[in-house]
């Protein structure tokens, strides 16, 4: 999968743990794999993320019936580092723009499905 060049401007926001619910959310692991490595949830346009038990707050989106999620600290304070794109069938690309390229090929390939 190339990832296109749609890299999301970051949004300044502070993180605060809170307690409440999420819109949606997803359990992830790597193909062939049983523990769960990720975790893509979001509210409105807010999106979170649980990787190796560190939690980051980006941004959500939704495009037709693909799912983005920006998310991590990046080089340029304007842009967020990671993407992971949620397709309709549950396979997830997470993609590092620290390393991109117009043929940038995605760091891992995760198997999510959503919590009911």
């Amino acid at each position: 999968m190339a990832a296109t060049s749609d890299k999301l401007e970051r949004k300044d926001v502070e993180v605060q743990k809170t307690s409440f619910a999420y819109d949606k959310q997803w359990n992830c692991r790597v193909f062939f794999g049983e523990e769960t490595v990720v975790t893509l949830a979001f509210r409105g346009d807010e999106g979170f993320v649980t990787m190796l038990d560190q939690e980051y707050l980006g941004s959500y989106r939704s495009a037709e019936l693909d799912r983005i999620w920006f998310f991590g600290e990046s080089d340029d304070p304007d842009y967020y580092r990671y993407a992971i794109y949620l397709g309709a069938n549950g396979t997830a690309y997470l993609v590092d723009y620290i390393e991109y390229n117009e043929n940038v090929e995605p760091k891992e390939m995760l198997k999510c499905v959503r919590n009911k």
